[in-house]
């Protein structure tokens, strides 16, 4: 099945959202929209989910990525991005989702941190919820966060000679990315919880011992290749074979 990339830019307001369609040249079975991760995880894993969008693309889906107002290349200011613009931004996506795949079923995709933005999205158009290592708890989330800048501040592998003087932690950003206080409390206050009668329509991808972390929630297990990005400062190799195994997973899950 041969499909096509098609870069788009979406109106919200002010804002102005950069996207990129893909799609199959039939007409697309079911959509999906993703959801990124933020922060440094975005600009990591950016390579390995447009992989995975193509992949989705072949077996017919019509697959939406788009950055968040203040990231990539949408417009804003780094302090124009917080979780409220994120969730009005994939609204405003998964409507240009729709405008693309017409009465198609819909799927929202949340990678990481991106569930805080897919999870309420998803349950506000009655669509199809798929999480990819999800993180359940904003607080948990910032600490870890927190712990891993200050490793890699005063990391022997990255500072050989020892860390320099300003290293020390910068309260205005989180791994080399700007953080407002604004946006750790809003991050602190999120929270992925069970909703029983959502949960059939809920498909989690996350590795074999987080099995289970949303109850009644279908489970992929990605292999280990596919999991540890998200505990890496530099993105490793990841082989394209195995997101494609993962996305023919997801779409056989999704009645596909």
């Amino acid at each position: 099945m041969s499909s096509r990339l098609q870069p788009c830019w979406i109106e919200r307001g002010d804002a102005r959202l950069f996207a990129a369609y893909d799609c199959a040249d039939e007409v697309p079975h079911s959509g999906v929209l993703m959801c990124a991760p933020l922060l440094h995880e975005y600009v990591r894993s950016y390579r390995m989910f447009a992989v995975l969008g193509r992949a989705l693309t072949k077996l017919g889906y019509g697959v939406l990525r788009f950055d968040y107002q203040g990231c990539g290349d949408s417009s804003g200011d780094d302090d124009a991005f917080s979780m409220t613009s994120a969730k009005l931004d994939a609204a405003a996506a998964l409507a240009a989702l729709r405008e693309r795949v017409g009465a198609a079923p819909l799927i929202v995709l949340g990678i990481r941190a991106g569930s805080f933005v897919a999870w309420p999205l998803a349950a506000a158009v009655d669509a199809t919820l798929w999480l990819w290592q999800p993180v359940l708890d904003g607080a948990t989330y910032v600490a870890d966060l927190e712990r891993h800048d200050r490793v890699e501040r005063n990391s022997r592998l990255r500072y050989q000679l020892g860390a320099p003087a300003d290293c020390a932690p910068d309260r205005q950003t989180l791994m080399g990315f700007p953080l407002s206080s604004n946006l750790i409390r809003e991050l602190k206050a999120e929270q992925i919880q069970s909703m029983s009668q959502s949960s059939p329509r809920i498909l989690v991808a996350d590795t074999a011992n987080k099995r289970g972390a949303i109850s009644g929630a279908r489970d992929i297990v990605l292999p280990t290749e596919l999991a540890s990005w998200a505990d890496e400062v530099e993105m490793g190799h990841f082989p394209p074979p195995a997101i494609e195994r993962v996305a023919a997973a997801l779409s056989m899950e999704h009645g596909r």
